[in-house]
């Protein structure tokens, strides 16, 4: 499916064929490096034909088709042929095509669904050739080489059939990975004023990493952007492709409730300075709460967004991140930025945990195997 993607987006960019710009130009065919004899360039030659004739050009298929010389596709290249040649307003010779076709090879299903369309719309359905010869390593290594060198909003493209593709994949990246922390939450030793920040972002960091490692972008803290003082910044986390600034991600540790004036001062703080680490349009602002109520602090941040942002960003919106997983939950907030929209993806991760804490302790107290519980049954047995 990815190489198909792949040809598909090349089918009008080869060198030497049809440009953008320029449809007026001859297509020069010719199959790529690393196909192995006539039968295999010949496949290739015929998927292509078809792939033209999916989206919308008839005439470079036929020129594909004109310059094949098939040996084991004869019918399926005539069945494309009086296909393109009917889409060019040629019918007569596309009928006689087909007429021929059938007079050397019978009535084939390919040569059956060619005539139908031809004649009377009837949608043209036919399947890719598959080459005897065919190694799949060599067209998965091409796939995988055009893949890296695709630009992060083209990758996000393939990977997620979303309206915004690069930023629900990268939301659902960092979700994934904060839930995977929290799940580990109980299991980690924490000092005297809990886990320590630096520490859990390391840890989100690398299970994030894992979760991008195949595209070929690097994550990590990097220093960058500008503090109040004109000194470049220091990042939490950094997504990269090459030398280019994707998201950015600050987090912050919430230990007092939002009521303090010190718990809403940092958690603003550290929006506003994220807004300045990069110019990109994707970041990540991770509130670390082991307060007793973290879903209060999610209404503090949407009022921080809307009302608190920095000079030169106007909000659009505020969109809820409803529960759906154990994954975290928050908001996404979008801005008119100085050159375009941006979005800021606000997480509360509850490494408190106070309700499942309570309902463990709970569940303890009505266990019928816990001491105190039966030591109060043979209480009451014994009046």
């Amino acid at each position: 499916m990815l190489l198909g993607l792949i040809v598909l987006e090349h089918l009008t960019s080869w060198e030497g064929g049809i440009s953008r710009s320029d449809g007026q130009r001859a297509a020069r065919f010719g199959p790529p490096r690393g196909l192995r004899g006539a039968a295999d360039s010949e496949v290739f030659a015929s998927n292509v034909a078809l792939l033209r004739l999916a989206v919308g050009l008839p005439e470079l298929a036929l020129q594909t088709l004109t310059s094949l010389q098939a040996v084991n596709l004869k019918e399926t290249v005539a069945a494309y042929t009086a296909v393109a040649l009917s889409r060019l307003g040629r019918v007569a010779e596309a009928i006689a095509g087909l007429k021929s076709a059938e007079d050397t090879f019978g009535l084939t299903d390919v040569l059956r669904a060619a005539g139908e369309h031809i004649e009377n719309g009837s949608p043209f359905a036919s399947v890719p050739s598959l080459s005897s010869e065919d190694d799949p390593l060599p067209g998965a290594r091409r796939a995988r080489l055009d893949f890296l060198q695709m630009d992060h909003e083209r990758q996000a493209q393939v990977l997620s059939s979303e309206r915004e593709p690069f930023d629900s994949f990268m939301i659902d990246c960092v979700r994934s990975s904060a839930g995977s922390v929290i799940s580990l939450v109980p299991v980690v030793k924490n000092g005297d004023s809990g886990p320590l920040e630096d520490d859990l972002t390391a840890v989100i960091g690398e299970v994030l990493a894992a979760h991008i490692l195949f595209l070929g972008w690097t994550l990590g803290p990097s220093p960058g952007g500008v503090t109040a003082k004109g000194n470049q910044g220091r990042r939490d986390l950094v997504l990269q492709k090459g030398s280019s600034t994707l998201a950015v991600i600050e987090a912050v540790i919430c230990n007092r409730p939002v009521t303090h004036e010190w718990s809403r001062g940092e958690l603003t703080s550290h929006f506003q300075k994220l807004l300045a680490y990069a110019p990109c349009r994707l970041f990540f602002h991770l509130t670390y709460s082991t307060i007793e109520n973290p879903a209060s602090i999610v209404g503090h941040l949407r009022r921080a967004a809307k009302e608190e942002a920095p000079f030169g960003f106007s909000c659009i919106d505020c969109e809820d991140i409803r529960l759906t997983d154990s994954r975290p939950t928050g908001l996404i907030a979008r801005y008119n930025g100085e050159f375009g929209e941006i979005k800021v993806v606000f997480l509360i991760l509850d490494l408190g945990q106070h309700i499942q804490r309570t309902a463990a302790k709970t569940a303890a107290k009505t266990n019928p195997r816990n001491k105190k519980v039966r030591s109060t049954d043979r209480k009451i047995r014994d009046r």
